[in-house]
């Protein structure tokens, strides 16, 4: 009959609706599951706060980085729990109270406040970590959830601390050189000068930074050589020694002679071929070698000159040197 037919027709109906509601509550707990497995096995801590502000989630990566167990931590209100891993001599209840309405905040607006970033915790027991912490919050049907995602950097702060410490050192020894050293790309830009290259040039590492041979006042001749230079350094991968060229200062327009090492070295910004320029001030060297030539040569012509014989031996009566007359007497 028909109402056989309704009845059976209304069955299904419920019957389908209890299968498809199993069927999503199924797929629900699975996908639940499957969250809580990616939650509990992820290498960064993951925390969850409700729309109160109340932690309800602290997977295993979190109690390894702060040394705060889940079960001490769920339950409570996050800023306690911030405000309890925050280093001693800066708890202030100002800063307790700035942590609450922090929060509640960002659980009222949905807006992440600018607090993310690296900073420092301090565990249980004491010790230290560095941290890095992303936020962002989650819409619900009550307002929104806040969510945290916290990695551990000590380590890898401390190794760069390292590297910078290493960074200031070698600066530092590289400006109290006496000699000029600098860098210049393919394109003759300097990407690093020390302070006697700065002296000598005038000006500022602002000022001298990215500029190239041609933009820096050279006399014509020192420009070409200096470019020349450094292409053949480029181009053939070796290092280059230059036993003396003359360079003219733009700062005072002096002609100072220099002893120039240039070697092949990879810029770490860019990965690619630099060229290292080292340059020693041989000019009083060169002044006395010359002052010392001319003399030399001065006094072989004076006693070149001389009418009379002149000679010298050594302790042993052997003759060293016979001039001119010496010369031509003997022969």
């Amino acid at each position: 009959s028909q109402d056989d037919l309704n009845f059976v027709q209304a069955a299904a109906n419920i019957l389908a609706t209890l299968i498809r509601r199993r069927t999503n509550e199924l797929f629900l707990r699975e996908s639940e599951q499957k969250t809580r497995g990616v939650v509990e096995h992820s290498y960064d801590g993951i925390r969850l706060l409700d729309e109160n502000g109340v932690v309800i989630e602290w997977n295993a990566a979190n109690e390894r980085i702060t040394g705060l167990k889940r079960d001490k931590v769920v339950g409570r209100y996050f800023w306690d729990v911030t405000y309890d891993m925050t280093p001693e001599h800066m708890r202030t209840p100002e800063l307790h109270q700035r942590f609450k309405d922090l929060v509640r905040q960002t659980l009222q607006t949905g807006e992440v406040p600018p607090v993310g970033g690296n900073h420092i915790i301090t565990r249980p027991d004491g010790t230290q970590r560095i941290v890095h912490t992303a936020l962002f919050t989650i819409p619900t049907q009550n307002g929104y959830m806040a969510a945290g995602i916290t990695r551990d950097v000590t380590e890898e702060q401390q190794v760069q601390q390292q590297l910078n410490a290493q960074r200031e050192f070698l600066r530092t020894i590289i400006d109290a050189s006496p000699n000029i050293i600098f860098t210049r790309d393919a394109d003759t830009r300097l990407l690093m000068v020390n302070r006697a290259m700065l002296d000598f040039f005038g000006g500022t590492p602002e000022e001298l930074i990215g500029t190239t041979v041609a933009s820096q006042k050279l006399p014509p001749e020192e420009e070409q050589k200096f470019r020349e230079d450094d292409q053949r350094v480029l181009k053939s991968g070796e290092h280059l020694f230059i036993r003396e060229e003359p360079a003219t200062s733009p700062a005072t327009g002096e002609t100072r002679w220099f002893q120039t090492t240039k070697t092949p070295v990879v810029s770490p910004q860019t990965g690619e071929r630099v060229v290292l320029s080292i340059a020693t001030d041989i000019t009083e060297r060169k002044r006395n070698e010359d002052a010392l030539r001319e003399s030399e040569n001065l006094k072989a012509a004076i006693l070149d000159a001389m009418p009379d014989l002149m000679f010298l031996f050594d302790e042993k009566g052997t003759y060293v040197e016979i001039y001119a007359a010496g010369d031509a007497l003997l022969t």
